[in-house]
């Protein structure tokens, strides 16, 4: 559970950045559950109690259905972050495949890991800020 805790953010009762509203209408339409009803309250009211509590309690494929619209909010919420934690995707993925569903898609931007490395060089920003896995060109 530290893994999900720590893949969406789910301290101090917050879920990475939704507000209560988006949250409710993000599981209602993404994955048909009312999270608000009392069933997922044992925890806590808080939304990280709540999803705490869904993954708990809800069937498995909604568990599934969940973890991939989550995962696929929180890359889309990313802005192209660099990622803090190892092999997330991967890791989460194989939680995914125990629970019975599909694994997560492979990473729509493979150039992610070539962009981290010149960061780490400190090389300017804006000198490869246009690169694209079509292109793999950068400004100069």
């Amino acid at each position: 559970m530290k893994l999900i805790d720590n893949l969406f953010g789910m301290y101090s009762g917050f879920v990475m950045n939704f507000t209560n509203k988006r949250f409710d209408s993000f599981f209602k339409r993404d994955i048909g559950v009312n999270i608000y009803d009392d069933a997922y309250a044992i925890h806590g009211t808080s939304k990280g109690k709540r999803l705490l509590a869904f993954l708990e309690v809800a069937q498995t494929p909604a568990i599934i259905k969940a973890l991939h619209a989550l995962w696929e909010y929180r890359e889309a919420a990313g802005g192209g972050e660099v990622e803090t934690m190892g092999n997330a995707r991967a890791r989460l993925g194989a939680i995914i495949e125990k629970l019975g569903g599909k694994p997560l898609p492979a990473d729509p931007r493979p150039h992610k890991s070539i962009l981290r490395r010149l960061r780490r060089a400190g090389l300017p920003r804006e000198r490869y800020s246009s690169w694209r896995p079509s292109s793999w060109a950068c400004t100069q």
